[in-house]
């Protein structure tokens, strides 16, 4: 597989070569930026001068396997109240958020304005604009989006190097060529619903007996990632895991395809999207990221007569029918949108590693949330709350509090924490005082981002 430079994989993209990755272990040996250029094949290593091995995706999970973050920030006030010591432990394997139960906490606590969240500066709102959200159901139906924006286009996480990747590799996609509209809509078999939850998951999937002859691949889990931009007409995205029950390969491609309804019927003309899956391997789990068009947000007419997004998410392997699947039922799921759990949130990069008091800074990250959940820097045993000034799913902005006490460079990490109370893994950022370094990306002093 090759990685291009906008992060997706396929024929033709030559800027990181894959095929030398191994194992993590060789993730885990590298030393120094020359080490990394030669991994990925390139000439030299001035593209990976500015790159932190400590953050190589492989050893994050070290550290969290360790027990080095928890460590850390056992004498926090955040930690208790989030039970982060058991989010970290969980975070090994995904799906930290689903077995909290936290959209549970959140609608005992009164629902989503009662949420964790931390101070919000009077610029947030000149710089977003309202709409409806097609996320989960215990998120508003109507929300703030910030306006697109430099520090929005930034956070949008395929800027970020996917070295940095701190996710679990159960929740880490792949990126697959968009397959062609699905004209030949055939009525599903009676369907089988996801395992354990109606939105699926990965982690507490049942042992399937394996296939002995021919081929069964079973969708099991999808998530929602992120609401689009309209701005930018961007649909919603949606992660969806399957995995291969047979004991031999896929190698057939075949495509999976999501279609955005109001009911259980099957429909060409509805809006759809998908990608063409490749090769499989015997037992493998495998997630695939598909964004549906803009047109999805608005196909349900609600009792005002205004248009709304879908209500029910059709999810289908093998539309075309090409692998012979011995078990169909389990090839479509039909699920409520508001039922589909989001992704745990990730932290995956700032827009830079120094900054000094009142630094405005981006972050780039995903499964972060509609709007602000609490930022907390932690420095010399203390934590602290930037102000907010910006917030989606995928990015935040944030400005680094006036009142922090900096005689020299010191060590600080940043810890997101979702407004319903999942925590995003830490990021390393270190503090220097004197005047501001410098801002983040789009920000104009007078009038906000």
């Amino acid at each position: 597989m090759r990685i291009g430079a906008n992060g997706t994989l396929g024929r033709g993209n030559d800027r990181f070569d894959l095929g030398r990755i191994q194992s993590r272990d060789q993730l885990r040996d590298l030393n120094n930026s020359n080490d990394l250029a030669r991994f990925f094949g390139r000439n030299d290593g001035r593209d990976f001068q500015s790159l932190r091995i400590d953050r190589v995706s492989g050893r994050f999970q070290d550290r969290l396997v360790d027990n080095r973050f928890d460590n850390n920030f056992r004498s926090f006030g955040f930690y208790n109240r989030h039970n982060v010591g058991r989010q970290f432990n969980l975070y090994r394997n995904g799906d930290v958020a689903r077995q909290m139960g936290f959209s549970n906490l959140l609608i005992d606590r009164g629902g989503w304005r009662n949420r964790y969240y931390g101070p919000i500066s009077p610029f947030y709102s000149r710089v977003s604009y309202s709409g409806w959200y097609s996320g989960p159901s215990f998120y508003p139906r109507y929300t703030w989006f910030p306006m697109w924006s430099p520090w929005v286009r930034w956070s949008w996480w395929n800027t970020v190097p996917i070295v940095y990747d701190p996710r679990p590799i159960y929740v880490q996609p792949i990126y697959c060529e968009p397959a062609p509209v699905w004209n030949t809509v055939w009525q599903y078999p009676q369907y089988q619903p996801l395992p354990v939850v109606s939105s699926g998951t990965w982690v507490d999937l049942p042992q399937t007996v394996a296939v002995n002859e021919g081929v069964d691949v079973q969708l099991i889990a999808v998530r929602f990632v992120d609401s689009g931009h309209s701005e930018q007409q961007l649909g919603p995205r949606y992660r969806v895991w399957m995995k291969n029950n047979s004991q031999a390969a896929v190698s057939q491609a075949f495509n999976v395809m999501l279609l955005a309804a109001n009911d259980d019927q099957p429909n060409a003309s509805l809006p759809q999207a998908g990608v063409v899956m490749g090769s499989m391997e015997p037992g493998q789990i495998t997630s695939v990221d598909i964004r549906l068009p803009i047109e999805s947000n608005q196909v349900f007419i609600n009792s005002e007569g205004r248009k709304e997004p879908f209500v029910k998410l059709h999810l289908i392997a093998d539309t075309d029918r090409v692998l012979n699947d011995t078990n169909p039922e389990n090839n479509v799921a039909v699920v409520d949108r508001g039922e589909i759990l989001p992704v745990d949130p990730a932290s995956f990069s700032l827009d830079t590693s120094v900054a000094s008091s009142g630094t405005m800074i981006s972050l780039a990250g995903e499964g972060l949330g509609p709007e602000p959940g609490r930022v907390v820097i932690t420095m010399n045993g203390k934590e602290y709350d930037p102000e907010i000034y910006g917030w989606y799913d995928l990015g935040i902005q944030f400005k680094v509090p006036e009142n922090i006490p900096l005689t020299g460079v010191t060590d600080a990490q940043v810890v997101v924490i979702r407004g319903d109370g999942a925590v995003a893994n830490p990021v390393d950022l270190q503090l220097a005082p004197g005047n501001n370094i410098g801002p983040a990306v789009g920000w104009v002093a007078t009038d906000g981002i």
